[in-house]
C-alpha cells in the first residue's frame, strides 16, 4: 500500500551510488584497470585474485558490466599500489589470463585519477552526462531572479521536456501495461537518476491523478522561498505522467521543502479534465 501522504519517504536508510569520475588518494600511487574478457561465472572474482596482494595492491572500487548477449564482461578496477612499478605489475598478471581479451591500465599523477572514458553510456544505450545537484540548482535560481516569474515558466518547460521523451523511452522498453501494474516504478526510475527520493502515494489511470512526495529534493534542498519551488521536478513529473497516462497531464507543488515543509508533495492531474 502506498504511504500516507504525511509520512517519511523512506523509513530506513539506502546506501548511496557513487560515480567514481574522480578519485584523490593524497600521498598514494593509484592505478586503474579496464578490462575485457569473455564472461562465465566465478571470472570477474578470478581477475580480482590474480591482482597483486595487500600491501602491495589495495582495491579501490570496482565497476562491472556485461554485453547484451552476456559473452563479454567489462570491469573497471581503481586500486592503490605501493610503488611506481605497481601498474606495470597489474597489467602483467591481468594479461596473462586466457579469457582476458583487452587490457588498459593507466596510472594517476599525485594521488589523483581521472576516468576519462567517454562517452558515459546510460543502460538503455543513451549517451549520459553528469551534474552536480547542487551547482544546477543554482544555475536555476540564478535564471529564476534573472527572468522573475517567467524564468519558472522556462525551467517548467524544460523539465516537461525533459521527462515526456524520457518515459516515451520508458514505456518503448517496458510496455503500457507492465507501467500500469508497477506505476511505483516511474519513481522509483527518478529517485536513482538522483533528483530526490520520491515515493509514489496515489494512483488513479482512470482519473489521470497520482500523487508523488519527494526528500531530498536537489532543487529545494537548501533553499528558501515564499512559494513552491520545484518548477523543474514539477516540469519532469509533468512531461513523464503525460506520456505514461497518454494525455495532457499538469504537476502542482502542493507543500515544498523551499518553503518549510518536511518534504516536497505534487499532485498530478489532467490539464482539461472532462465535465
Amino acid at each position: 500500500m502506498p504511504a500516507p501522504a504525511d509520512a517519511v519517504v523512506h523509513a530506513r536508510p539506502e546506501l548511496p551510488k557513487e560515480l567514481s569520475i574522480a578519485i584523490v588518494r593524497e600521498g598514494k600511487e593509484l592505478v586503474k584497470a579496464a578490462v575485457e574478457f569473455d564472461n562465465a561465472p566465478g571470472r570477474l572474482a578470478e581477475l580480482l585474485r590474480a591482482l597483486p596482494p595487500y600491501p602491495q595492491c589495495t582495491l579501490v572500487t570496482v565497476h562491472a558490466a556485461t554485453s547484451p548477449d552476456q559473452r563479454t564482461a567489462i570491469g573497471h578496477f581503481y586500486m592503490e599500489v605501493s610503488n611506481a612499478e605497481g601498474a606495470a605489475e597489474v597489467e602483467r598478471r591481468l594479461r596473462e589470463k586466457p579469457y582476458v581479451r583487452q587490457v588498459f591500465v593507466r596510472a594517476g599523477a599525485g594521488g589523483h585519477l581521472v576516468d576519462s572514458a567517454f562517452p558515459l553510456s546510460l543502460s538503455e544505450h543513451a549517451q549520459g552526462i553528469v551534474l552536480d545537484g547542487r551547482q544546477t540548482s543554482e544555475m536555476l535560481t540564478n535564471l529564476r531572479e534573472l527572468m522573475g516569474s517567467g524564468g519558472a515558466v522556462i525551467i517548467y518547460e524544460l523539465g516537461k521536456g525533459y521527462g515526456r521523451p524520457r518515459f516515451v523511452r520508458i514505456l518503448g522498453a517496458q510496455g503500457v501495461q507492465y507501467m500500469d501494474a508497477h506505476p511505483e516504478y516511474a519513481v522509483q526510475i527518478l529517485s536513482a537518476m538522483g533528483w530526490g527520493k520520491m515515493a509514489l502515494t496515489h494512483f488513479d489511470r482512470e482519473k489521470g491523478t497520482v500523487t508523488i512526495v519527494m526528500e531530498d529534493g536537489f532543487e529545494c534542498k537548501g533553499q528558501t522561498s515564499s512559494t513552491p519551488h520545484s518548477q523543474f521536478i514539477r516540469g519532469v513529473l509533468a512531461g513523464a505522467a503525460s506520456a505514461a497516462l497518454g494525455r495532457e497531464i499538469e504537476c502542482e507543488e502542493r507543500r515544498c521543502v523551499a518553503v518549510g515543509d518536511a518534504f516536497c508533495e505534487f499532485l498530478l492531474r489532467p490539464a482539461d479534465p472532462p465535465e
